[in-house]
């Protein structure tokens, strides 16, 4: 299942966009949503982390720190991460906390890029099960990242 129920949110950023400022490459999809868009689990699984203060996730400003849940889903034989950011997490969410496909996991926070106001969902997925930081952007490629929407289609929809 797709994270979110808006038909066709449209994108701020994709997977592998480069910033020509800092030369850091965009590892996840940004799906422009409203903010307090309710976010779902794509599948079932397990919070593995759930940060209020990771960089580059802060919901006015993109220099504070601001929230992102990593869940540890499963589909068949395959495991693999997925990075929820900007998103307020739910209350009674924390680490172990088991999840089925579509159950709430939290809402869109706001978010400030330092020129305009852009709420949106931050989405990433990883077949390794402890990416490590940044999660965000990198600086030479988006390994071990998948491309968002391709993975969505194969293994979510």
């Amino acid at each position: 299942m797709l994270p979110y129920k808006v038909i066709n949110p449209g994108h701020f950023r994709e997977f592998g966009w480069k910033d020509v400022s800092t030369g850091r490459y965009h590892i996840g999809y940004d799906f422009n949503l409203s903010f307090g868009t309710e976010i779902y689990s794509v599948k079932d699984g397990f919070i593995s982390k759930l940060k209020l203060d990771s960089m580059g996730f802060g919901g006015m400003n993109p220099l504070k720190p601001g929230p992102y849940i990593m869940i540890r889903h499963s589909f068949g034989d395959l495991e693999f991460i997925a990075l929820y950011g900007h998103i307020k997490p739910i209350k009674d969410l924390k680490i172990g906390s088991k999840l089925k496909e579509g159950d709430l996991i939290g809402t869109v926070d706001n978010y400030y890029d330092g020129t305009i106001l852009v709420p949106h969902l931050h989405l990433a997925f990883s077949k390794d099960l402890n990416p490590q930081p940044p999660y965000g952007y990198k600086d030479f490629n988006t390994d071990p990242w998948e491309d968002v929407l391709p993975f969505l289609q194969k293994y979510c929809l």
